[in-house]
C-alpha cells in the first residue's frame, strides 16, 4: 500500500488551540469587512449641530389686526462678518397659509460666526420692519444672529410688509378771518403716504356743529394737494373759541393702509362777538300845530359787545331826518327822537317812515 495516498485520504490532526486561532481571524476579518455594496453612514447631527429658525410674514396695517403673508420667502444665509455681509445662501422656505416659517441648518452647512435671516418681498409689497427679541434687526428685511450663542433655538422673528394700498393723511394751517371778518378761511393739506394711488374723496372740516366738506381729487402714491375750506361765521358762531378738525375721506370710500391715521387738528381762534343793532319799537306825532313830526326809535343791542356810536334815520318815500346813536352796550336799549318838519306838499296825507 502507498503510504503516501494513505496519509492523504485520512483526516489530518489539528491542534484545538491552533483550530481556535484560526476561527478567530476568520471572524475578525468578516467584522471588519463592510459587506458589499453598502457605504459608511454619518451620524445624524446632534442638537448642538442644529440651528432652528422660526417666525413669521405679516402685513402691516398701521392698527392692531396681523394679516400673514403666505407665500414669502425666507433665507438663512451664513457668514463669518456681521452685517453687512451678505453670507452664503444655506436654507431658505416659503411661509404657510399662517405667514409662518421654520428653517433648520446644521453643523454639515459649514462653520459661521453669524446666521442672517432675510426675508424677499413678495410683489405688490414693500418691508416696513423687522424685529427678533434675540436677535439684531438690521434692515426691515434682515436680521443677525450671534453663531457663538448658547441659543440655537429662535422662535420670535417676526417681518412686516407694507402692501400696495393709498394712505392718505391730512393737516390743517392756522385759520384766518377774512371777508370783514365773514368768514374764517382754513387752509387744508392732504397727502397719499401710501403705495398705490388713491380715489377722489372728501375732507370734513369741523368744529363742533359747524363744519363743511370739500372734494379731494384723487393721488398718485406720494403727491399730495391743497386745498381751501371757506365757513362763514354765523351769529351763533360769534364770542366763542374753536379749535377746527379736519377727516379725510370720513366715509370710508378709500380702502388704506391705515384707516386710523385721517384726523388732525388746527390752531385754536377765537371768533370775535360783534354788535347786533335792531329797532325794537317806534311812533310818530304831530307837532307845532301841524308843522312837524317827531318819530321816535328803539334801538336794541342784541349782540354780544358794545356797539359804537351811530346814526339813525328815517325816511317816508324821500322825506326823513336822521339822529345820533350814542354808544349802546350789549343788552341794552335806547330811544332816539327825530323831528321833521312838514313839507307843503305833504299835508293832509299820510306817512309811513322806515328806518
Amino acid at each position: 500500500m502507498d503510504r503516501s495516498r494513505a496519509d492523504r485520504g485520512s483526516p489530518r490532526r489539528i491542534p484545538l488551540a491552533e483550530a481556535l486561532r484560526g476561527i478567530f481571524w476568520i471572524a475578525v476579518a468578516l467584522c471588519a469587512s463592510p459587506p458589499v455594496g453598502s457605504q459608511p453612514q454619518s451620524p445624524p447631527p446632534s442638537g448642538s449641530d442644529r440651528w432652528v429658525f422660526r417666525g413669521g410674514v405679516y402685513e402691516s396695517t398701521g392698527g392692531e389686526s396681523i394679516r400673514p403673508i403666505p407665500g414669502a420667502t425666507v433665507g438663512v444665509y451664513g457668514t463669518q462678518r456681521p452685517y453687512p455681509d451678505t453670507g452664503r445662501l444655506l436654507r431658505s422656505a416659503r411661509t404657510d397659509a399662517q405667514g409662518e416659517f421654520e428653517i433648520a441648518v446644521t453643523a454639515d452647512d459649514g462653520s459661521f460666526a453669524y446666521y442672517h435671516v432675510r426675508q424677499t418681498d413678495l410683489p405688490g409689497y414693500a418691508s416696513a420692519y423687522a424685529s427678533s427679541r434675540s436677535g439684531t434687526a438690521r434692515t426691515p428685511d434682515w436680521v443677525e444672529f450671534d453663531a457663538s450663542a448658547s441659543v440655537r433655538t429662535y422662535s420670535d422673528i417676526r417681518f412686516w410688509d407694507i402692501g400696495a394700498r393709498p394712505d392718505l393723511l391730512v393737516s390743517l394751517s392756522a385759520p384766518v378771518i377774512e371777508e370783514g371778518g365773514g368768514v374764517v378761511r382754513i387752509p387744508v393739506q392732504v397727502w397719499n403716504s401710501g403705495s398705490a394711488a388713491s380715489a377722489p374723496t372728501e375732507v370734513r372740516i369741523s368744529s363742533g356743529d359747524w363744519s363743511i366738506e370739500i372734494g379731494v381729487p384723487g393721488l398718485a402714491a406720494g403727491a399730495a394737494e391743497t386745498l381751501v375750506a371757506r365757513l362763514p361765521i354765523t351769529p351763533e358762531q360769534r364770542g366763542r373759541r374753536h379749535l377746527f378738525r379736519a377727516e379725510v375721506d370720513p366715509a370710508g370710500k378709500v380702502e388704506e393702509f391705515n384707516e386710523e391715521n385721517n384726523q388732525a387738528e388746527a390752531v385754536p381762534i377765537e371768533i370775535p362777538a360783534l354788535p347786533d343793532l335792531i329797532v325794537v319799537g317806534g311812533a310818530a306825532e304831530i307837532l307845532d300845530e301841524g308843522r312837524a313830526v317827531r318819530v321816535a326809535v328803539e334801538v336794541a343791542n342784541r349782540g354780544g359787545v358794545a356797539a359804537g356810536g351811530t346814526t339813525v334815520a328815517v325816511d317816508a318815500d324821500g322825506w326823513g331826518g336822521s339822529a345820533d346813536l350814542a354808544p349802546l352796550g350789549p343788552g341794552l336799549s335806547a330811544r332816539v327822537e327825530i323831528r321833521l318838519e312838514i313839507p307843503n306838499d305833504r299835508r293832509g296825507g299820510s306817512a309811513a317812515f322806515r328806518t
